[in-house]
């Protein structure tokens, strides 16, 4: 009975967050919400595929989102699902000048685990332009995964 995709971005201390998005394929977006909770700013999105998809079914469709001129950028970007999913992945594009130092995945980890830290499963590379990729096939549900960075 899955009918859409959420996505949930934050930022801690940062009045001036905002994100944009587009949608790819498979859908369109919908249900927009920033949410303020102290120092902690949440951006919720909804993802309708559509149709409503029947037990074994699947679903191909791709969301972009980015956060330009984050006062605050985190180092880390995580997702975990809740439904049986084929491939999972995170591109992150480090725009500008300034490079990280160091990235690297993490994953599978439970939910409410402490932060990665170093504590990795392995480095990722950079391309020359700053692209990253992260690709997870079969991501187990309810586990957290990741692409973390250190300036």
């Amino acid at each position: 009975g899955a009918t859409g995709y959420g996505l949930s971005l934050s930022a801690r201390r940062s009045g001036d967050f905002s994100v944009d998005e587009e949608a790819l394929w498979g859908g369109s977006l919908v249900a927009k919400e920033l949410v303020s909770r102290g120092d902690e700013v949440e951006y919720l999105r909804y993802f309708d595929f559509g149709r409503s998809l029947r037990r074994g079914q699947t679903h191909d469709f791709a969301v972009r989102s980015w956060v330009e001129h984050d006062p605050d950028p985190d180092s880390e970007i995580v997702f975990s699902v809740n439904l049986p999913t084929d491939v999972a992945t995170i591109h992150v594009n480090f725009s500008g000048p300034d490079k990280p130092n160091a990235v690297w995945h993490f994953g599978p980890v439970a939910d409410g685990d402490p932060d990665q830290g170093d504590g990795g499963a392995g480095p990722v590379s950079m391309g020359v332009a700053g692209n990253v990729r992260f690709d997870v096939v079969d991501p187990v549900p309810g586990a957290r995964y990741g692409v973390a960075w250190r300036w």
